[in-house]
């Protein structure tokens, strides 16, 4: 009966047991029903060694956290077998299922790095561990990655793994060099941008003024060679003088306006003066210009010319301008006692007039000859000496001929063998009436009509310039006062009570603009005609100097028949004897 009792009370012991696990059992299957674990590990044994490991609900954030990962994840067992996946992880092991829970690490990865991966397991579960392997995968493209294993719970056994493409990393730091190459290449490029726009800004203030300052010697020049023509000289030494400065100086005013027009030459704002005239005449100014620095070098110079008048329309001072340029690059590149050869013909088959100048100097390379147009080049002479200027004559020469729908062209045989240039402009198109030929400047005086006496106030900082120009209008009959300070000018005008003021724009202390709008201002003056006196001569300086009040603008050198054209605009002002008399024994 006793022992009934005790298999009796057993087998209570043992359904209350069954009913205990039972329960946890139903728990744990309605928790993973309702997603509230991920997985539970059973570890084999005895009752008292099985263990069950729950990850409950409030995990959820972080797994969610974990799928979005770019990097693949995995909660480990001891002997590597996947507890937990993300979907990464599943994408780089080439798996169709969202997961690889219950799969061995081991599998995934190459023969040659499993047991690489089973020590960094082993490892991982007590430290974390890093080593790069390989994943293949049954069906699928090997992968090189990093696998990081780290403890996941103390004690547990158990790691988290962290697989991260290693091309996918090498992809985004290439990319990341690559962006920061870029960078650094558009900061380089915005530095240089901002270097170049500072140096053509600096080139034009250079240009601008050197051009002011080159013409200021120009106006007294000028004003020197007015005067000493009205002298009447009849010596022909003198008169013929008179024809070679009056030639150097227009080709010298020009060339300081091709200085100026430089920074324009690219925008093609440099406007041509066409007239029908025969390209031979061209060739005695140019050769005028280029005679000294012939001579002093000893070249052998030959000239041809065509037979008849090769004709064109043209701007007769620009293509003399072109053609100075070419001869005295001749002279310059050819040793002492070399030849220098100068054609004109023309091409009736291909429409052409053509100016060749070829000679026996130095030669050109060939890697040179493509650049030997561009702005500011130069050529090597290989030797010591020094041939001087700003390399701009050839790049204007070109651009000039192209402007009249020409070419200009260079070729030589190499280094040593000389070098020629050619220049083609087309052919005048045949008139009506016939041609009449210009001749070249002759510098003698133009007659003119009577002109009426003025008071005239000249005011100009530079002594030499308002005294060379004082002495000019006194030999043309007018009465004049000389003015050098700005702050004087309102004076004088009030004291001198002129008809006309020549009025120079570059003044220290206060500006020309400024003089003239303190003299409009002025009821007492308003009767005067102002005329600016400037070394800058665009379309916009004369627009800025009838804007400040200017009646008109004359640039330096004076043009006397633009001088006298203006003048004719002021009435006359009352003569003073006294001033008669200064002016006359100037005049003497």
């Amino acid at each position: 009966m006793s022992d009934t009792l005790s298999d009796v009370e057993a087998l209570r012991h043992e359904l209350t047991d069954l009913r205990q696990r039972l329960e946890v059992a139903e728990a744990i299957v309605r928790a993973i029903d309702q997603s509230e674990v991920d997985a539970f590990v059973v570890r084999p044994g005895g009752a008292e060694e099985s263990e069950v490991l729950v990850l409950g609900n409030a995990d959820r954030p972080y797994r969610l956290l974990i799928e979005r990962m770019q990097q693949g994840a995995a909660t480990l067992a001891r002997d590597g077998t996947i507890l937990y996946s993300n979907r990464r992880l599943a994408e780089m092991a080439g798996s169709e299922r969202p997961g690889l829970s219950g799969c061995s690490l081991f599998d995934l990865v190459a023969v040659r790095d499993r047991a690489a991966v089973q020590a960094a397991v082993t490892r991982g579960s007590r430290e974390p561990t890093e080593t790069a392997v390989t994943l293949a995968p049954e069906g699928a493209d090997e992968l090189r990655v990093q696998l990081t294993v780290s403890p996941l719970l103390d004690g547990s056994g158990l790691a988290c793994a962290v697989v991260s493409d290693l091309s996918s990393q090498r992809e985004i730091e290439r990319q990341r060099e690559r962006l920061l190459q870029e960078e650094a290449a558009r900061a380089v490029a915005d530095h240089t941008a901002r270097v170049l726009r500072e140096a053509d800004q600096r080139k034009d203030v250079f240009l601008a003024t050197l051009g002011h300052e080159l013409r200021n010697p120009l106006g007294a020049l000028g004003n020197g060679l007015h005067v000493l023509r009205l002298k009447q000289s009849g010596e022909a030494v003198v008169q013929r003088t008179h024809e070679i400065l009056a030639r150097q100086l227009d080709t010298l005013v020009r060339l300081v306006d091709d200085l100026l027009d430089l920074s324009r030459l690219t925008q093609g704002k440099i406007s041509l003066q066409r007239s029908r005239f025969d390209l031979r005449q061209v060739v005695g100014r140019a050769l005028d210009t280029c005679q000294a620095q012939i001579a002093e070098r000893r070249h052998h110079l030959e000239t041809t010319l065509a037979d008849q008048p090769v004709l064109v329309e043209a701007d007769e001072v620009r293509v003399t301008q072109v053609l100075t340029n070419l001869l005295n690059n001749a002279a310059k590149y050819t040793p002492e006692g070399g030849r220098i050869a100068l054609r004109v013909e023309a091409s009736p088959a291909r429409g052409d007039a053509v100016l060749r100048v070829s000679d026996t100097g130095i030669g050109i390379a060939a890697d040179v000859l493509g650049r030997i147009f561009e702005p500011f080049a130069q050529v090597d002479t290989g030797t010591p000496r020094a041939t001087g200027g700003l390399g701009i004559g050839l790049t204007l020469s070109r651009s000039l001929v192209e402007m009249h729908g020409g070419t200009l062209t260079a070729s030589s045989q190499g280094p040593g063998h000389g070098s020629e240039f050619v220049v083609r402009l087309p052919l005048a198109k045949a008139q009506r009436e016939p041609t009449t030929l210009r001749g070249p400047l002759t510098g003698r005086p133009e007659p003119r009509a009577a002109r009426i006496p003025t008071r005239i106030l000249v005011v100009d900082d530079n002594c030499d310039a308002a005294e060379s120009l004082g002495l000019l209008l006194r030999h043309l009959g007018h009465e004049v006062r000389l003015e050098h300070c700005s702050l004087q000018v309102h004076e004088s005008v009030l004291a001198f009570q002129p008809a006309v003021v020549l009025l120079d724009i570059g003044l220290p202390d206060i500006d020309g603009y400024e003089v003239a709008r303190r003299l409009r201002s002025d009821p007492r003056c308003r009767g005067v005609l102002i005329i600016a006196l400037s070394g800058y001569a665009s379309d916009a300086d004369r627009r800025r100097s009838l804007a400040a009040g200017f009646d008109g603008h004359c640039a330096k050198p004076i043009d006397v028949r633009e001088l006298d054209r203006l003048l004719s605009l002021a009435a006359p002002a009352p003569r003073d004897p006294q001033s008669d008399d200064a002016a006359s024994a100037a005049a003497d």
